[in-house]
């Protein structure tokens, strides 16, 4: 009875030591964190004409309360080791809010994975994302209401967002 007690308790090590390197190689291969949305909606200016100035996060009231800035990047856009980027500080969001903002083409992109999201006071009052692509040859957001947005200052966006922490935990519920 010893020897078989014995015997399972090495299974058990042997199967939680395979299963954490197994955890362990996906993080390395960018696989986690595993990421869940929910639904969200970007207030939309009224009118909006071409060539016009927009920045969707700097609508709505949310200078004031808790806010977290998320930078979710897509396996092929990951230019760093982590694929997930976040603060809570609030003025490192009031530097990087007018970094966003953009110029309306009227155009659409349908290729973006990697996402930027803004909560406000938890997910209670608002949710803001947008597909943002930070390359080289046209660097901008994609949002559903407004469609294509063209960056003012593309180098120093992407400046202010390699200083965001990066998101250890396996599992992000925004």
């Amino acid at each position: 009875m010893i020897g078989r007690k014995y015997g399972s308790r090495k299974f058990f090590i042997a199967t939680g030591l395979v299963g954490f390197l197994a955890i362990l190689s996906t993080y390395y291969l960018g696989i986690f964190p595993i990421v869940t949305l929910r639904q969200s909606e970007i207030l939309c200016p009224s009118p909006i004409s071409i060539g016009e100035e927009v920045n969707p996060f700097g609508l709505g009231d949310s200078e004031n309360g808790e806010q977290t800035l998320y930078y979710i990047q897509d396996l092929d856009d990951k230019d760093g080791f982590f694929s997930v980027r976040y603060t809570s500080d609030n003025e490192l969001i009031k530097k990087i809010r007018p970094l966003l903002n953009c110029e309306y083409t009227g155009g659409d992109v349908a290729t973006t994975q990697s996402r930027i999201i803004l909560v406000i006071d938890g997910t209670i009052t608002m949710r803001l994302e947008a597909s943002i692509v930070l390359d080289e040859a046209k660097p901008g957001l994609q949002v559903r209401s407004l469609g294509w947005l063209e960056f003012k200052k593309p180098q120093e966006l992407k400046a202010e967002l390699d200083n965001l922490s990066p998101y250890l935990l396996p599992w992000l519920h925004i």
